[in-house]
């Protein structure tokens, strides 16, 4: 479709005495300025109700579960425009929709709002002609925008180049949890054809935290910054919010104030959409009081964003034609009516959801933007790079404890490792000729993030633990699959390589560290570590070991340090889609929970089981499952892990760093015990069940039966100084 040039119909609406409100045409193309006096067609109650019905959640947070009803758009509308379209301005606004188009134009109605802002808040985008029986936001012919009066209107930015987007997904743990990999997905997709045309760059941010926004933007030209997450409207404060994370992964609340400097600071932005519920709102009082009308006082050219709680599937439908069309050239406001457009077949209820505002003239934000070479996409995940493993805290860990923001499982094919470690022939069985993996390494970390060690501060030790009692709750799906068990075989107590001496049994040790391994899959910094052996098998029933692993663990006071070395030869992931179904595949994994292993047979709602494994190409993938009831529940990924995986002769090796905050845990000391087992899992590599569960290894000879989920008959890990 063609770009559109818009003539402007500037709406004035002021405030009076005893609820009455004047309106008054300030601009048109036919030069005239009609006024009129009004009063809104409903009672506080009334109108209370009506907003009820399209935002069914007004005192929640995103994604409201309720759809508005359509014919609550009709309701609200219908009256709405013709209160502020009386005779004088019908007749004006008609003769100007004529003037425009005889004229090959629109007609752009720019709501001034200022004066009155106790109407600011009111859905105006559902303004609908019941003579025309038609919503005029819904035409590219006659778009709807909130125009707010700030000095120094802004040109449009010549780019010259792809159109560059910024996305910031913020999913705090203390929230309600959002799939963010599923959503940066679907927007990647989406964005799909411009991405491959050279029209697009989409990046995302690496922490939604505001000195990593700060970094980014210092480093990249932005022209787009797209938020994603929780938003809400702090009556208190009388003031809108956006719910970033600390640097331990909780909410903090940001209001436009905050983040407007670095938009006002950042000249190639032009543009904010914030995908967040209530982000358009505002009080009764300050019109600027909203994020949106904040961002745009902080010299934002248009900010597009929510005003009721707006569906996934209807976000990255708008979100991806709003951004096509773009682009294509179109200015911005043609742009948000192309999108609303594309609501209307699957998401009618929430075409009008998204709210511009606009402080520039006319809606041409950008110019010129062309096919540049095509830079390396991002993936449908986000590329991150090895980090040395977390320092020791001077300070115990806080009570609420979301896992620290740190990349997250980074993987760099390491063809070395091969010659790194060599199995010892008094440990393992010979293995089967390992298939090579195809030379496929992951994109190189950008210097700008990557992470500098610290200097080891002196030893301090803490409280005993606390058990957080909200989790990361981490993928969808079960681990009802752990229930398949068979019977048990001999611990294998031969020597570890690199003279490291096996330990057999279910008491396990980690040994506290003043140096944090380094994670990068190599073995050199775990010298003279006690190594733990997984060999009894476990599932299914008569099965003999296809595979072994040896575990080898550390720790201080930020994370849990793990080495596993697996013997497996033959790699068979086909979990890679779905993590927490891992332990049905090539993984290793964990069950974990809290000291009291003995004072029930039942799972406890803070136990967990932890799950990683190697992908064909190379990469880690992971996952938390959770217990619920009696099984254990899938939650999101290992995200705030740091993890490798390397090929070694024979099988793969994975190093971890697991924060502690992940595992649910506050604080450690020495000699703090938890419940512990540790398993590998092998699937099947061929024929029809390829990639289901051959069978699992366990440490614990009494995961024999279902109790995988009878925790007091896990293994005992304890912590030594």
């Amino acid at each position: 479709m063609a770009s559109r040039t818009y003539q402007n119909f500037d709406l004035l609406v002021e405030a009076e005495a005893d609820g009455m409100f004047q309106v008054r045409v300030t601009g048109c193309p036919l030069g005239e300025s009609p006024t009129a006096r009004f009063r809104l067609p409903w009672e506080s109650t009334q109108l209370e109700n009506l907003l009820l019905r399209l935002d069914p959640g007004r005192s929640g947070t995103r994604r409201g579960a309720a759809d508005p009803q359509v014919q609550a758009t009709m309701d609200l509308g219908g009256p709405l425009f013709e209160s502020v379209f009386p005779e004088d301005l019908m007749l004006a606004w008609s003769r100007s929709i004529d003037a425009a188009q005889a004229a090959g134009d629109g007609l752009r109605l720019r709501l001034r709002l200022d004066d009155a802002p106790s109407l600011a808040g009111l859905p105006w985008e559902l303004l609908y002609d019941r003579r025309n029986n038609a919503f005029i936001a819904q035409s590219e012919k006659t778009p709807v925008v909130r125009f707010l009066d700030v000095p120094q209107s802004p040109r449009p930015l010549v780019v010259d180049g792809a159109l560059r987007i910024l996305m910031i997904i913020s999913s705090p743990t203390d929230l309600p949890e959002l799939d963010v990999e599923a959503e940066w997905a679907k927007v990647h997709d989406a964005l799909g054809p411009k991405i491959d045309a050279g029209l697009v760059v989409l990046d995302r941010l690496p922490a939604a935290t505001l000195p990593e926004l700060g970094t980014w933007l210092r480093q990249h030209d932005v022209h787009v910054l797209h938020f994603v997450g929780h938003g809400d409207y702090d009556e208190r404060q009388q003031d809108g919010v956006l719910f970033f994370t600390d640097k331990y992964g909780r909410s903090t609340p940001v209001t436009a104030r905050t983040l407007g400097p670095h938009v006002r600071d950042h000249d190639p932005l032009r543009l904010v959409l914030l995908n967040a519920c209530r982000s358009a709102r505002v009080d009764t009082l300050d019109p600027f009081s909203g994020m949106a009308q904040g961002l745009v006082q902080q010299d934002a050219t248009a900010v597009v964003a929510m005003q009721f709680p707006i569906s996934d599937g209807a976000a990255v439908t708008f979100t991806g034609e709003f951004y096509g069309s773009l682009s294509d050239g179109l200015p911005v406001d043609q742009a948000v009516t192309s999108a609303r457009k594309a609501l209307l077949s699957g998401y009618q209820a929430e075409w009008a959801t998204p709210v511009l505002f606009l402080r520039s003239k006319d809606g041409q934000v950008f110019e010129n933007i062309v096919a540049a070479p095509v830079e390396t996409q991002a993936p449908p995940v986000v590329p991150t790079a090895p980090i040395t493993a977390p320092t020791r805290a001077t300070q115990p860990m806080p009570v609420r404890g979301p896992p620290p923001t740190v990349p997250t499982q980074v993987v760099t094919r390491r063809p070395d490792l091969e010659t790194t470690w060599q199995q010892s022939p008094a440990t393992y069985a010979a293995p089967a000729p390992a298939p090579a993996w195809s030379p496929n390494p992951q994109p190189a970390w950008s210097p700008a993030r990557a992470q500098q060690p610290t200097p080891t501060p002196p030893r301090k030790r803490h409280t005993a633990a606390t058990w957080v009692a909200g989790l990361l709750v981490l993928f969808v799906g079960t681990a009802v699959g752990l229930g398949i068990y068979g019977r048990s075989s001999q611990n294998d107590n031969g020597g570890g390589a690199g003279g490291v001496q096996l330990r057999s049994g279910t008491d396990l040790e980690a040994a506290f560290t003043t140096t944090p391994p380094t994670i990068d899959g190599r073995a050199s910094d775990w010298a003279g570590v006690p190594a733990y052996s997984s060999d009894v098998v476990v599932a299914p029933a008569g099965a003999t070991a296809s595979v072994h692993a040896r575990w080898s663990l550390r720790w201080d006071d930020t994370a849990l340090y793990l080495l596993v070395l697996v013997t497996d030869p033959t790699i068979t992931q086909t979990h890679e889609a779905q993590p927490s179904q891992l332990f049905n595949g090539d993984a290793v994994s964990f069950e974990f929970g809290p000291p009291d292993i003995t004072s029930t047979a039942a799972l406890q709602p803070t136990d967990l089981h932890v799950l990683m494994g190697p992908t064909q190409d190379g990469r880690t993938i992971g996952a938390i499952n959770v217990a619920r009831g009696a099984v254990f529940a899938s939650g999101p990924t290992l995200k705030g892990a740091a993890s490798v995986v390397g090929k070694v002769d024979g099988g793969y090796v994975i190093e971890a760093a697991i924060p502690w905050t992940m595992l649910r845990v506050s604080s450690v000391a020495a000699d703090q015990a938890f419940g512990i087992n540790l398993n590998v899992s092998d699937a099947v590599s061929s024929g029809s069940a390829r990639g289901s569960l051959r069978d699992m290894v366990s440490n614990n000879p009494k995961r024999t039966s279902n109790n995988a989920v009878t925790r007091a008959d896990w293994g005992r890990l304890v912590l030594t100084g």
